[in-house]
């Protein structure tokens, strides 16, 4: 199995996104009634701001991610030239 998922790493990632996504949007409803469940419970502790899943809201932050990932030897080089174009070619499709 791990041979098969190594010789057809797109095509086995083109089949696993989409239910991937599905489960993420079905439970974004979940996700929010316990964010602010959590925002009710906290708020007499004061705990102000509850944030679930806080991710990357740029692609110069991502960047950075990338660029840290690789100093600290958890990502090859080769890979992190290949997250920045890819990283970039993002930030201009999402600007226009």
């Amino acid at each position: 199995m791990a041979i098969l998922a190594l010789d057809r790493a797109e095509t086995l990632a083109a089949l696993v996104a989409p239910p991937i996504e599905f489960i993420s949007n079905a439970l974004r409803a979940v996700v929010w009634v316990f964010e602010r469940s959590a925002e009710v419970l906290l708020r007499p502790f004061g705990v102000r701001e509850v944030v679930a899943g806080e991710g990357v809201r740029s692609a110069a932050e991502l960047q950075a991610l990338v660029d840290e990932a690789e100093a600290a030897g958890v990502i090859p080089r080769a890979q992190k030239e290949l997250l920045h174009m890819s990283s970039t070619s993002l930030a201009g499709r999402l600007r226009t």
